[in-house]
Order: C-alpha cells, then structure tokens, then sequence
C-alpha cells in the first residue's frame, strides 16, 4: 500500500522528511540546513568515508559489502576503500542473476585489492516455504505480498543467521539519477504533477500488475498528491520525492522487512538528507549519467572505474536503439497531425 496508508483503517505512516511530536501527536517539517559548501563532490567522499568509518566501530567482526555491476554499490565500495577498514565484499548467487552480476563483482573487487565471495543460498522444502510466506505476512500486517517475500522463503539463509554480520548496501542512491523521470514522464510531460490515475497507468503500462483494492491505491495516492504542497527541507522534482517517499519509505522499508528473520544487521549508507541533498545537487542531465558518483569513486577509488559500470549487452543495445526510433517516429506522426490541424 502507498503511504501515507497501512493495512489498518483510520492509521497512517509518517511521510518522510516530517517528524512527530509524540506529547502531542502534532506533525511538522524535519529541520535540515545544509552546510554552505561548493565541491559536492568532495562532500559526498567526505559525508561516506565518515559514515563508513563510524560503521567500523560499530563492534560487529564480519563487515561486508554487497557487490554488483552496478555504480551504487561500487560508490559504496570505493567509500570503504577509502575510510581503510576492515571488509570483504559478496555477490548472492542466484538462479536468475544478470551475466553482468556474475562476471564483474569479482573483477571489481581485485582492483580494490578486497577478497570477494559468492553467497549460495540452498532451497528448503515446500512445506517450510510455504510457513515462511504465512510467518512474514503476519510479520508485515498483511501488506500486499511481493515477489520478494516469496524468493525470501524459498532459500536457507542460515548463513546470514548471525548477529556479528552486518552487511552495507548501494539502496538510496538511484535517487540522483532521476529514477522515475522516464517512467512517470510517459503519462505526463515534463514539467507537469500527475494525478493518482496518471502515477498508477505509469506503473501498470505494459505490466501484468494490478494495485488491489483499486479504490484503496487511488485513496492513498490521492493524499500523497495533496502533500506535495507541503514544505519539505530538500527542494526536488516531485519524481524525486516520489523515488523518496513511494519507493523508499513505501515499497522498499517493507521489503526490507523480510530481513528481520534473521539476526544480521544491514544498512545502507546513502539513507540520509545530507547525501540525498548532494545527489540531488547537479543538473538532470547530469544525474542521469551518475556524474557525481563517478567523480566520488575517482577520488576515493579511480581504480574501480577502470571497468565499465552496468555495461549494455549487444541485445540491450539494439533495443534501446528501436525504443528510440519508435519514439522518434511516433513524435514525427504527433508532429505531421498536428501540422494538418493547423492547416
């Protein structure tokens, strides 16, 4: 369920970037002033290198790092590197893993000189999955199931079963790449706030899925639209305070949920207004192209960025390529009627 709603009638969650009065129940703005500085990326390896730093003397013996191909986790990566601590780094085998999570983790992890592992997760039998599924429906208040509770139950994480482990993610930053821009722009242009309706087509366009009760998605989104009005401490496009309040507050807090079950500890650096501030600092164009990251990992890691981030495959090259020619062409048929009106 989107926020500000739960499972529960007449009970709310808390949007982000507001605080609660627990005295008086009353509501307000977090109070945020960022520091007058210039060079955010000089900020950003300072805010990581610090918050990496504090996470070494946290008293866990097991420090890990989740790997990918991707530039989020690598930022992360590169940050660890730089606070000097003490670290391995893993990648979660699973069935269907993109090739590129197969091949670069390991390679990336050599330039930075850091032991990487593949984490396997043995399958359980039916009947515990099935268990499982029941224990974290109770366990999330019955929030809409989703495809990750279910890849949850089906595997043993014993091995994660331990409370000295604690594990650093690259979750948050997707919030400087103008996230949803591409996917919410498709039922509204640039520029323009959409409507509950419009947010739900974005998401349901070219997909099975279906937001069940309809009435109650509309509902919830309908209160989130109005809360845009409200002050807030970060200026942003409202797709970045989607990304923040839908994508992260929302849907991931309760996917993260399923993590409860064993007694690891993980978190994710980035998850703070300070580097969400800075992340949100240069222009669109920019964000798109992880600039700022990729200047943070060249000062605290430039090896790292001596392999590609995410690389395209000839397939996904190719079908970028006749996305882009049908948007073309449908733009050139908008343009051709329009010129037919006119005339």
């Amino acid at each position: 369920m989107p926020l500000p709603f739960t499972t529960r009638d007449g009970i709310y969650k808390l949007l982000p970037q507001r605080s609660i009065d627990p005295r008086t129940g009353s509501i307000r703005t977090v109070r945020f002033t960022p520091p007058d500085r210039s060079g955010a990326a000089h900020d950003l390896v300072s805010a990581l290198t610090t918050i990496l730093s504090n996470w070494a003397q946290c008293g866990f013996s097991k420090r890990l790092v989740g790997l990918t191909a991707g530039g989020d986790s690598r930022t992360v990566l590169a940050a660890a590197c730089a606070a000097r601590i003490d670290f391995e780094a893993f990648t979660t085998n699973i069935r269907d893993m993109d090739k590129r999570d197969r091949i670069l983790p390991p390679q990336v992890a050599a330039r930075a000189g850091i032991v990487h592992r593949f984490r396997h997760l043995p399958p359980v039998e039916p009947s515990i999955v099935e268990a499982r599924t029941k224990t974290i429906s109770q366990h999330v208040d019955g929030i809409a199931s989703h495809p990750v509770f279910a890849r949850f139950a089906q595997f043993d994480h014993s091995a994660d079963d331990d409370p000295q482990r604690t594990s650093a993610s690259g979750s948050c930053f997707e919030i400087g790449r103008c996230y949803y821009s591409h996917k919410l722009s498709r039922v509204q242009p640039a520029g323009a706030q959409s409507t509950a309706d419009q947010i739900l087509e974005a998401f349901s366009l070219r997909s099975d899925w279906r937001p069940e009760p309809l009435e109650a998605w509309r509902s919830a989104l309908r209160l989130w639209v109005e809360s845009l009005s409200d002050d807030a401490p970060l200026p942003m496009d409202w797709r970045d305070r989607f990304y923040l309040e839908q994508c992260l507050a929302s849907w991931n807090s309760n996917v993260q949920r399923a993590n409860d079950f064993v007694e690891s500890t993980g978190f994710s650096p980035a998850n703070c207004l300070w580097i969400f501030h800075l992340l949100l600092r240069p222009d669109p164009e920019e964000r798109r192209q992880r600039k700022l990251q990729r200047e943070a990992i060249s000062l605290m890691a430039p090896r790292l960025l001596e392999l590609p981030i995410n690389p395209e495959s000839l397939w996904q090259r190719l079908s970028r390529a006749a996305r882009a020619l049908g948007r073309d062409r449908a733009r050139r048929r908008r343009r051709v009627l329009s010129e037919k009106e006119t005339f």
